[in-house]
């Protein structure tokens, strides 16, 4: 992936091994993809290069176009999720599931990812150069699972997760500022 032109943006686990440890801490189920709908067709076209040749999608909205496409076996675990641009320069991105206390009619709900979600200059995970989102992209990622998915541990991991990454990257932000700006949909 590190020669794609143009990159493709890892989000989740690996893009936070990455930027926080420069290493994968742990074994990890799939690789998580982070494209502009504009970029899909295209981002397609250099997973199959790549070998992960069948996509099927998994999300979509209420007109059929996709928001999340997986990976089928026996192809590498990938999921490509797809954001839109947004008129005020920020990214919206709909995810599965419902926010506390507000019933959605679609099962979805809408996150709004920061301007500055595809412009991290490229670091590296055990010495391969990789793009991944924004320091600040993934901590509203995070928090956002903290906040709407059910969890054995009560969010724990995914609270340590969004310390660690304010501690080394999000210092300089205002906790209004690192709070996820979520829709039902």
């Amino acid at each position: 992936m590190e020669n794609l032109t143009p990159p493709l943006f890892v989000m989740g686990g690996f893009a936070e091994d990455a930027l926080l440890h420069h290493c994968l801490t742990r074994q990890r189920k799939d690789l998580d993809l982070l494209v502009e709908r504009e970029g899909l067709h295209l981002c397609i076209r250099q997973l199959e290069s790549l070998g992960v040749a069948s996509l099927e999608v998994d999300l979509a909205d209420s007109v059929g176009n996709p928001l999340c496409l997986r990976s089928q076996p026996p192809a590498p675990a990938v999921d490509v999720w797809v954001c839109k641009r947004q008129v005020n320069a920020r990214y919206s991105l709909e995810l599965p599931g419902e926010l506390p206390g507000k019933p959605s009619d679609s099962g979805r709900f809408r996150l709004l990812l920061p301007p500055d979600t595809f412009e991290m200059p490229p670091t590296d995970i055990d010495g391969i150069s990789i793009h991944v989102v924004s320091p600040l992209a993934l901590y509203l990622l995070r928090e956002t699972s903290a906040r709407t998915r059910s969890k054995a541990d009560g969010g724990t991991r995914d609270r340590e997760i969004c310390a660690a990454l304010k501690q080394a990257f999000l210092g300089r932000y205002r906790q209004e500022q690192l709070e996820p700006q979520l829709a039902s949909l």
